[in-house]
């Protein structure tokens, strides 16, 4: 089981995830006294320094130490409801749905032996979680209860999106250790220090599927000897199975018009009527030349999916980057265009190709993925995101389904951008006439685990 330390939701575009299990919180609450005279458990924990670091990471906030709910504005606190200051939090004692991946594949036995194997795919992922709930009095406990129930319904405040789930893999280590191995000449063997990995994974689009359900209760009432504590089970369900890890920027933010003027004689701008056409349908070597080929079959009109088209004039920018994965991971990409100014964007394409040779000599036919952007309002963002399946448009601090703005290059819904391992090229073409010059674009690719 991956480290039960800490869980939290949170949708696309909140401010910091709402964690609904901290250990490192836990444990100072008891010790303050929010727990139990029964119930032994507070500063046994030896990483609660190292996970208080690793929330302030994610959370852009510094947790030298936890004190009380009321004192550090736990996520549970109300000062209306006097008995949430006594909730010290979640202990997570089982996790099950983390280790197995998520692979199904249909198998047909035939009649004559053997079996037909249908193609692999993917399927929900489902956690099913074991929980103590734990403070100072039952009715502490009861309303962390009933605050639990409604955090785990999500915590988008508009309703678009369903949150994600962000948890830890492991809890690096901080310091090289050495061990005992006698089987090397030095008779020791050192293992590195982990501080520098990133441990944060991500699950996206999860919901609360069943419960939570109390299954035992320690202790009834709230007078003398009562053991406030509670057991409770509930399930979630990830709609897009595959855990990623934080994404890692490969394009920083880089104006996409920095050509100089706009005229026939500038080489920094390419004018689309001077191009070529390149023939991309592969040639069937086995056909007989003396054989008339049959003419293709007429290409079906794509629908008029959305106002995209293709500039007259625009100017192009190439990057080249490296997959930050090992050569059994897949990445998906992360494309924000912002645009600064008072005047709309319109037209711009992004183009993948997987390539050895950078970004000379590439042709229409070698791109693996383009898509074009229709139009981004002024002073707005447009996110389009693999790794959560979204494409999400920002503007004054709202955020907006948007797939209607993008399409493929050529008209039609495009396909999300999942990468592989190896040097890829990006190529940016933006509208030289509806493109502002303050315009930025970036690209960051996250590691798709299972």
């Amino acid at each position: 089981m991956p480290a039960a330390d800490f869980f939290a939701m949170c949708a696309p575009g909140a401010p910091a995830p709402v964690e609904f299990a901290n250990a490192a919180r836990l444990d100072a609450y008891m010790d303050n006294g929010l727990k139990p005279t029964t119930f032994i458990a507070g500063s046994a924990c030896l990483n609660d320094g190292q996970l208080r670091d690793l929330v302030g990471q994610i959370c852009n906030t510094p947790t030298p130490s936890y004190e009380t709910p009321a004192t550090d504005n736990a996520p549970w606190y109300d000062p209306l409801i006097p008995e949430s200051a006594g909730f010290a939090g979640v202990l997570v004692t089982k996790v099950e749905g983390l280790d197995k991946a998520p692979i199904d594949r249909a198998v047909t036995r035939r009649v004559n032996g053997g079996a037909a194997i249908g193609p692999m795919r993917y399927t929900e992922r489902v956690l099913d979680f074991e929980i103590q709930l734990i403070g100072s009095s039952c009715c502490s406990v009861a309303y962390g209860y009933r605050w639990l129930t409604a955090m785990l319904q999500g915590c988008c405040s508009d309703g678009c999106e369903l949150p994600d789930l962000k948890f830890l893999e492991s809890i690096p280590r901080e310091t090289a250790q050495t061990y005992c191995a006698p089987g090397l000449d030095a008779g020791v063997l050192t293992v590195p220090n982990e501080s520098n990995r990133n441990p944060w994974r991500t699950l996206h689009q999860v919901a609360l599927m069943e419960g939570p359900e109390v299954v035992e209760r320690r202790g009834t009432g709230c007078g003398c000897g009562c053991t406030p504590v509670m057991t409770v089970e509930f399930a979630l369900v990830a709609g897009l199975p595959w855990i990623y890890s934080d994404p890692v920027e490969v394009v920083a933010p880089t104006t996409l018009l920095d050509g100089g003027e706009l005229d026939c004689d500038n080489p920094n701008y390419v004018w689309r009527f001077c191009e070529t056409a390149v023939n991309c349908d592969p040639t069937y070597p086995g056909y007989d030349p003396q054989c008339a080929t049959p003419p293709a079959p007429p290409a079906p009109v794509p629908p008029a999916l959305s106002c995209f088209c293709e500039p007259l004039a625009y100017r192009e920018k190439s990057f080249t980057f490296t997959s930050a994965a090992p050569d059994w991971f897949e990445q998906s990409a992360i494309i924000t265009v912002e645009n600064t100014s008072a005047d709309p964007l319109r037209n711009l394409t992004v183009r993948f190709a997987q390539t050895n040779a950078g970004c000379i000599g590439l042709t229409d036919c070698d791109w693996c993925s383009s898509l074009g952007v229709e139009y981004i309002p002024p002073f707005s963002k447009l996110i389009i995101d693999s790794a959560r399946r979204l494409i999400l448009l920002e503007t004054n601090g709202n955020f907006y389904n948007a797939e209607r703005a993008v399409v493929s290059a050529i008209g039609t819904p495009f396909s999300w951008i999942d990468i592989a391992c190896g040097t890829y090229c990006v190529k940016i073409e933006s509208d030289a006439f509806n493109t502002p010059v303050t315009a930025t674009v970036g690209i960051e690719v996250a590691t798709k685990e299972l």
